[in-house]
């Protein structure tokens, strides 16, 4: 079965997990080899065109945060988009020191969110035991320069890296 999301053929396999990587998934970091570049919804322009819807939204479905410009340890301040073009945003973002991250894409962006859906669909057929309770997402688009300091996610994070370089220190709960 293929979804089909505003003109996106979202195609059948998104995820590709090496059956050994399947077994030690939730227990180690595992790599997974993912299409979710080949959709197109994650391109320039349709992220530039779902800034845009974002910003225009009554209610605020995202964060846009850059170091506190006092450049103390662990102080960020948010700002707003409102009145940028999307295009002008992501430039901004690419030579720029913040990051933006688009909230609740199952109220702002079906087409992404669709993809979500189909990717944990995948990963519960293809990883033995997986299962979640609630599906949230996000798209995090940050600087090239942009560091984020140490901390814990509250919640098991399956990050689905799309493009660019990111580099992840992670530390053993144990």
């Amino acid at each position: 079965m293929s979804i089909f999301a505003g003109g996106h053929v979202v195609m059948k396999n998104l995820i590709n997990i090496d059956p050994k990587d399947a077994e030690m998934f939730g227990k180690q970091i595992v790599a997974i080899q993912h299409s979710l570049k080949e959709t197109g919804l994650f391109s320039k322009d349709s992220l530039a065109s779902l800034i845009e819807k974002v910003g225009a939204m009554p209610e605020r479905h995202y964060i846009l945060g850059a170091p506190h410009e006092s450049g103390e340890v662990g102080h960020w301040q948010n700002g707003s988009f409102e009145n940028i073009s999307g295009k002008d945003m992501l430039k901004a973002v690419e030579k720029g020191r913040m990051w933006l991250q688009i909230q609740d894409l199952d109220l702002v962006a079906p087409e992404q969110w669709a993809v979500a859906e189909q990717v944990f669909a995948e990963l519960q057929e293809k990883v033995p035991g997986f299962s979640y309770t609630k599906l949230r997402a996000n798209i995090l688009i940050s600087s090239p320069t942009m560091r984020v300091l140490t901390h814990s996610d509250c919640a098991e994070v399956v990050l689905l890296h799309i493009q660019g370089r990111k580099r992840l220190t992670l530390f053993d709960g144990g």
